[in-house]
């Protein structure tokens, strides 16, 4: 079950995105500004959930020694920039959803579930799934799918 739903997820995912990227035009714009792109999808954006991560330098002489919580830098670790062009692979797809439905302990229905919801939501929102947004779009529908399930 697992394996259609990825391929499905994929088939989605890879005929929007090669309507974008058949144009000459590739999106070099960090925020992912494309005209065909929708601003529901953007809303899903991993970016838009992803914590800030911080690199703490703390000196070993000089005043150091004696205030040493006092004397520190961060610098903030900028995140790997996600290009459009790389369109996720049905094991990559996969792999999200077994793990995800490994730790979770999940029934195949979930995943059946999740895949109507993302599909409604593609129907009825209006958003695609990109290669920026396909894990939150995801990881969301297996959370929906199983409240649903467990509620039943």
């Amino acid at each position: 079950m697992v394996e259609k739903v990825s391929k499905l997820i994929h088939m989605r995912m890879k005929e929007f995105m090669n309507r974008i990227l058949a144009e000459d035009i590739h999106c070099t714009d960090r925020n992912h500004r494309h005209e065909d792109v929708s601003e529901n999808s953007m809303l899903f954006k991993e970016l838009n959930f992803g914590m800030k991560q911080w690199d703490v330098e703390i000196p070993t002489s000089g005043f150091v020694n004696f205030m040493p919580f006092f004397s520190y830098t961060t610098r903030e670790i900028k995140q790997p920039y996600q290009d459009l062009a790389h369109i996720a692979k049905p094991a990559e797809i996969e792999k999200f959803i077994s793990r995800i439905m490994r730790e979770m302990r999940l029934s195949n229905e979930v995943c059946l579930l999740s895949f109507i919801f993302i599909e409604r939501l593609v129907k009825k929102g209006g958003v695609q799934i990109l290669t920026i947004n396909w894990r939150p779009i995801v990881y969301s529908a297996m959370l929906i799918a199983t409240k649903y399930w467990e509620d039943l």
